[in-house]
């Protein structure tokens, strides 16, 4: 069995609701522990930071923020085996002494429904807000240093979903301990999905219940979200201009891979 739960994946894909499942259903006896930096960089700050942070003006107060939390991370990351957002590097995992004991749970979400929620919610945005969605989509990304990519600017930030992509796709297909979900099977089958997920790696779980509540602030529940992702193609939320500027943008081998082929 399992000893440690290790969750990756992009932002706004899925990783809070999944560590949630995992905090809230661990059985009582055996539970393997879930590896994770929740309220770790808030709690590691120099106590002057934050004050200083709002003499800044607020164009720099992203950058500053970063900054501080990439220093953190790249002093205390390996305590949690890397930030959930990055870029997966196997090597650097397996030199960790909890590699063959930890079960690597990661979750990809359709490159259409990762656009529309990073635009609702940038996190980790370095650039002034954009215009509209397509502003967004055109605009260049700016990586932060635990990101794990090489690149610091790339193309776009369906760029950075593609790059993070590939390396989970990598990682899973090199390593029996970890798997890969996608987040639409399992708003579509949360008990089906994760149950198989945690009987091959071998994570007991007191139930399969799915978490209800949503991690974001706006507050959607679970039934909220089913109708948002599972109602039509995501194609169908663009229009048909930013379609195409979308598709010309993504590997149909990638998309193919990751089941999302259409």
């Amino acid at each position: 069995m399992a000893a440690f739960i290790k969750v990756f994946g992009e932002r706004n894909c899925g990783t809070n609701w999944l560590e949630t499942f995992f905090l809230e259903n661990a059985p009582k006896e055996g539970q393997a522990t879930l590896i994770h930096h929740r309220e770790f960089l808030l709690t590691h700050c120099p106590p002057a930071f934050f004050e200083r942070l709002e003499r800044l003006p607020e164009a720099a107060q992203s950058v500053a923020r970063e900054a501080m939390f990439d220093r953190l991370f790249a002093k205390h990351g390996r305590d949690f085996m890397g930030w959930k957002h990055t870029a997966i590097r196997p090597q650097t995992l397996q030199a960790d002494a909890r590699f063959s004991q930890t079960a690597f749970v990661l979750v990809v979400k359709h490159p259409v429904h990762f656009l529309l929620s990073l635009y609702r919610n940038p996190y980790h945005d370095l650039l002034p807000p954009r215009a509209d969605l397509e502003a967004f989509l055109t605009a260049p990304w700016i990586t932060l240093g635990r990101d794990g990519l090489g690149p610091v600017i790339l193309e776009s930030p369906l760029d950075l979903w593609s790059r993070k992509a590939r390396s989970y796709l990598r990682f899973v297909n090199a390593t029996p301990n970890a798997t890969l979900l996608r987040y639409e099977d399992l708003l579509a089958d949360f008990e089906g999905h994760m149950g198989a997920a945690c009987g091959r790696l071998g994570i007991e779980v007191a139930s399969l219940s799915a978490p209800q509540a949503s991690a974001k602030a706006e507050r959607e529940d679970f039934a909220a979200y089913r109708q948002r992702y599972l109602s039509g193609s995501p194609w169908d939320k663009l229009e048909e201009s930013m379609a195409r500027l979308a598709r010309a943008q993504l590997d149909d081998s990638l998309l193919t891979a990751l089941g999302y082929a259409d």
